[in-house]
């Protein structure tokens, strides 16, 4: 179940429980480099979840 309160506008398939999260994220690194954390864009080999 997802929880959208708050939002006011939102792009979600129910058929997939996808959400666009493009601009949500490009606000929150917004927001850290306005307050001077450093973006750094890189690759990575892998990926774990839950480890």
């Amino acid at each position: 179940m997802v929880d959208f309160k708050g939002l006011h506008r939102i792009l979600y398939d129910l058929s997939v429980d996808f959400a666009e999260v493009d601009k949500a994220l490009g606000a929150v690194v917004h927001a850290a480099v306005s307050i001077g954390d450093e973006y750094v864009l890189g690759e990575m080999s892998s990926l774990a979840f839950g480890v």
